[in-house]
C-alpha cells in the first residue's frame, strides 16, 4: 500500500528548503560584504547585523560570520597599529639621535668658549702687568746705555792712558812679541860687531823687554778692574731696578716675576 503524504507536508518541506537556501544564500551575501568592509576599513551596515529571530540556524551563521570578520578586522588593526608604531619607534630613534648630535655639539661650543674665555681672562692679566714693566725696562736700557757712555769717556783715565788696543788682548801681546824678535833680529843684523854702542842697545832691547812685560801686566790688572767695575756697576743697576719695581709694584708681585 503506498503511504501518500499529504500536501501540507509536501509544502513545509518546501518552504524549509527554501529558508535553508534563501538563508545560505544570505550568510554568503553577507561574507562578502564584510570582507570588503573589512578591505576598504568601513563600518559594517546596520541592516547586516539584523537577523531573522525565527530562524536560528541564519541567525547563528550570521553571528559566526560577524565574529570572523571582526576578528580579521581587529588583526587587520592590529598589524596597522604595529607597522605604525614601528614607524613612530624608528622616528623617535632618529630624532634622538639628532638631539643627542645636538647635545654633543652644544657641550663642544660650551668647552671651547670656556677655555676661550679663561685664556682671554689670563690675556688681559698678562696685559694689566706687561705695559709697567715695558717702561721699567726701557727705563733700564736707557740707564745702561748711560752707564756704558759714562764708562767708554772714562775709560782714557786709567792706568792705561794713551794706549788703545783693539781686538783680544792676549792676540795683542803675542803681536806685540813678535815685533819685538822682530826688533830684535833687525838690531842684531845692523850691528854685527860687539860694541859700547851694541851692548847699550842691548841693555835698552833689555830694558824695553822689562817694559813691555810690566805694560802686559799692567794691561791685565786693567782689564780685570774694568772687568770688576762693569760687574759691579751692572749689579748696582739690576738692584736699583729691583728696588723701584718693589717700591712701585710690592715685593710679592716683583717675587713673582723672577720665581713664578
Amino acid at each position: 500500500m503506498i503511504k501518500v503524504t499529504p500536501r501540507r507536508v509536501l509544502t513545509q518541506n518546501l518552504l524549509q528548503k527554501e529558508q535553508v537556501m534563501r538563508s545560505q544564500f544570505y550568510c554568503w551575501q553577507l561574507f562578502g560584504v564584510l570582507i570588503r568592509c573589512v578591505d576598504t576599513d568601513q563600518n559594517f551596515p546596520s541592516f547586516f547585523v539584523e537577523t531573522d529571530s525565527k530562524d536560528p540556524i541564519a541567525e547563528l551563521e550570521s553571528e559566526t560570520l560577524l565574529l570572523t570578520t571582526l576578528r580579521l578586522k581587529v588583526g587587520k588593526s592590529v598589524a596597522k597599529i604595529e607597522e605604525k608604531a614601528e614607524k613612530n619607534l624608528l622616528r623617535l630613534c632618529e630624532e634622538k639621535q639628532r638631539q643627542q648630535e645636538m647635545l654633543w655639539e652644544l657641550k663642544r661650543e660650551i668647552l671651547l668658549e670656556e677655555r676661550e674665555e679663561k685664556l682671554n681672562e689670563t690675556l688681559d692679566k698678562q696685559i694689566e702687568v706687561l705695559p709697567p714693566l715695558v717702561a721699567v725696562c726701557e727705563q733700564f736700557k736707557e740707564q745702561y746705555k748711560s752707564f756704558a757712555a759714562s764708562l767708554d769717556a772714562a775709560r782714557h783715565e786709567l792706568p792705561i792712558k794713551n794706549i788703545h788696543i783693539e781686538g783680544d788682548k792676549q792676540t795683542c801681546l803675542d803681536e806685540l812679541e813678535k815685533q819685538l824678535m822682530i826688533t830684535q833680529e833687525l838690531l842684531t843684523g845692523i850691528m854685527p860687531n860687539p860694541s859700547e854702542d851694541s851692548a847699550k842697545a842691548l841693555g835698552a832691547l833689555k830694558e824695553l823687554k822689562e817694559v813691555s812685560q810690566q805694560l802686559c801686566k799692567g794691561l791685565q790688572r786693567s782689564f780685570t778692574n774694568v772687568q770688576n767695575l762693569s760687574f759691579e756697576a751692572c749689579k748696582e743697576v739690576s738692584l736699583h731696578n729691583q728696588y723701584v719695581c718693589e717700591e712701585t709694584y710690592g715685593v710679592d708681585v716683583v717675587k713673582r716675576w723672577y720665581f713664578s
